[in-house]
């Protein structure tokens, strides 16, 4: 197959290193990254300034390079232009490894998902790969990395139509769950400081996940497998108000 490589931790991150190492094995890895860190950027994307790519090297990969943009841009300008002549179309965007969880909810501001999302934009197939640990090391990594590589067709089977496949990996796994995606809150607070405030917060208890979700599954020690899609209609509200007369133009 050939894949698109991207993250959000940025092209030096050990977790796309594993990913370009083990994957690169089986398959024809193109790398596009980050040139920097763009944790929690969500879906941005670079309007109204240019974008610089520069070469890259890491082991395992066909090509690689980093991108003065977020992971939604290095998606794009991989398929629209980096790339472009050099390959058939691509078979999938393989996103990660992340460093830290995209759980649940968190997944709105995860520039990991959203670079996986971005694939399905350009119709590709997307898997995103985060490891619960926040700290983890080359051989943890691997470890993620060579679950992915066992298991790549079997995830890609499993993509639903415009969506993607989104895989949190904890350390010493008890099993495997194919869930639902949860919900996650916070008790989110600014902290002063010299230079400014900055956004804190820890998770908060709350019974609205039922026990059956990515969150739940995730905290109790199991690698979660959760289908998304980009499909964000509420199809159950629609139809109950449909056709109301509740609302004036005028």
């Amino acid at each position: 197959m050939k894949i698109l490589l991207t993250n959000d931790d940025g092209i030096d991150a050990l977790g796309i290193a594993a990913l370009a190492k083990i994957v690169g094995q089986n398959h024809k890895v193109y790398v596009i990254a980050p040139d920097t860190n763009r944790s929690a950027c969500g879906h941005a994307l670079t309007i109204g300034k240019p974008i610089l790519h520069k070469a890259a090297k890491l082991p395992g990969s066909y090509a690689a390079y980093s991108l003065s943009g977020t992971p939604a841009d290095c998606v794009k300008y991989g398929v629209l232009e980096l790339f472009l002549g050099h390959h058939n179309k691509f078979d999938l965007v393989l996103s990660g490894i992340n460093s830290g969880p995209n759980l649940g909810s968190d997944i709105m501001y995860s520039g990991t998902v959203s670079a996986a999302f971005e694939g399905v934009y350009m119709g590709v197939k997307g898997i995103a790969v985060s490891s619960l640990k926040w700290d983890a090391t080359a051989s943890e990594y691997e470890e993620i990395a060579k679950f992915i590589n066992n298991n790549l067709q079997s995830l890609m089977d499993m993509t639903p139509e415009y969506g993607i496949i989104n895989v949190n990996y904890p350390s010493k796994p008890k099993g495997i769950k194919v869930v639902r995606m949860g919900i996650n809150l916070y008790n989110d607070y600014y902290e002063a400081s010299e230079n400014g405030k900055s956004l804190m917060g820890e998770p908060k208890s709350h019974d609205l996940n039922k026990g059956d979700s990515d969150v739940e599954w995730a905290n109790k020690g199991y690698v979660t497998v959760s289908p998304a899609t980009m499909d964000r209609n509420d199809y159950k509200t629609l139809e109950r108000i449909r056709g109301t007369q509740c609302l004036k133009l005028r």
